[in-house]
């Protein structure tokens, strides 16, 4: 089984934002998903990841029509909380006939809104583990990972990660993010806070980017 990740990330290591994280990868990054998504026989995502991740299951047509037409990819969503405090956003799963598979501890309460289509495998394991074995057993030839940090932290650690594309948002949203971690402080308006990409170059496995403001776009032939 191939696993691969995909995401969405600002200059300041946000991967969410006030509004929905497909809407700050800009129209290139939603094109990739939605074409990745359309090749993966199942979706993994981590609970915190699910429970502030307000992209629609369904694939959007008018994000890549070039897409496949097909159904929703499973969703499976790995946890160690015994609780998800959802957006309302997600009841578009109910809506979109869509298939979510809980895996977390023998506590576990399905959330509201999702008790009439989600699944559960509760267990005192390791719940990525369950997941794991439970695509693999469904014959699943790609597994495409949606955050978070943690969960693409654990796949690479247990060597199972083939591929990260990571798309570098032009942003700085604010608040205070680690990988990994919560984010928090104000959600100030992207748009003020846009920049344009002028140059880059890779040496050595690094990367090096130059940005400058959106408002000071014709002063970069000066930097």
């Amino acid at each position: 089984m191939e696993i691969i990740a995909h995401l969405a990330v600002s200059l300041d290591g946000r991967t969410e934002a006030a509004g929905p994280p497909a809407m700050f990868g800009g129209a290139g990054d939603r094109a990739r998903m939605v074409a990745r998504r359309a090749s993966a026989g199942a979706v993994l995502v981590g609970g915190r990841t699910f429970s502030t991740w307000p992209i629609p299951p369904e694939l959007r047509r008018d994000w890549a029509p070039e897409a496949p037409l097909r159904p929703t990819p499973p969703t499976l969503v790995v946890t160690r909380q015994d609780r998800l405090e959802l957006r309302p956003v997600r009841r578009g799963f109910v809506g979109a006939d869509a298939s979510v598979t809980f895996f977390a501890p023998d506590g576990f309460v399905v959330p509201d809104g999702l008790r009439s289509i989600a699944q559960v495998q509760r267990s005192a394991a390791d719940p990525l583990d369950a997941a794991l074995r439970a695509a693999e057993a469904a014959g699943c030839a790609r597994l495409l990972v949606e955050g978070g940090w943690g969960l693409i932290r654990a796949l690479t650690a247990r060597g199972a990660l083939d591929a990260l594309h990571l798309t570098l948002c032009p942003l700085c949203l604010g608040g205070s993010a680690s990988p990994g971690g919560p984010s928090s402080g104000p959600h100030p308006e992207m748009d003020t806070l846009r920049l344009r990409l002028v140059t880059a170059e890779a040496e050595g496995g690094a990367v090096f980017l130059h940005f400058v403001p959106e408002r000071s776009a014709a002063s970069a032939t000066l930097a």
